[in-house]
């Protein structure tokens, strides 16, 4: 059998989503929690607030990283003239997908910090689903529900697909 470029690229695309994978498993890790904290009742609590802090700082890191990552590989993609016409298009479906996600959370984190709250970080997973963290001494029920709604009026999902924690 002979190995084309379009043998490659598809090797290439597995390769890439099987390490996107990997780290999508690291992400979701910091997000229930830093290893030297405790998780109990939905909430991470980190040693002190300079950890919570970078904490927050951390997973956006993480979460930007990846997905740049991603972009680069859909990119070479995109660029490769071997490519056929079918998967190029859906790379870029892809590519805007990522951009439309990502400026998705950027935006629930902000409204999330404009009700008062000190941080916020959301990532969306590829189940359809977002997990918030909130940076808050506590959250009530009421508070859970105003920050569901942003996340509501904002993606459209349901609340049955949304996660909140508090980080203390």
């Amino acid at each position: 059998m002979k190995i084309g470029k379009k043998h490659i690229i598809l090797f290439i695309l597995a390769v890439s989503l099987l390490i996107i994978g990997y780290k999508y498993t690291e992400i979701k890790n910091l997000i229930n929690g830093p290893p030297d904290g405790d998780v109990s009742a939905g909430t991470v609590t980190p040693r002190n607030d300079t950890q919570s802090s970078m904490y927050f700082s951390k997973n956006r890191l993480e979460r930007d990283t990846l997905r740049s990552k991603t972009k680069e590989i859909y990119e070479l993609i995109t660029k490769d003239k071997n490519t056929a016409p079918e998967l190029k298009n859906e790379v870029y479906e892809k590519i805007i997908s990522l951009s439309e996600l990502s400026m998705l959370e950027i935006k629930i984190e902000g409204l999330i910090r404009e009700k008062g709250y000190n941080d916020a970080f959301a990532v969306f997973n590829d189940s359809g689903e977002i997990d918030v963290l909130v940076k808050s001494p506590s959250l009530e029920s009421a508070q859970v529900a105003q920050i569901a709604d942003i996340i509501i009026r904002q993606s459209g999902l349901e609340y049955k697909n949304i996660h909140i924690r508090r980080v203390a």
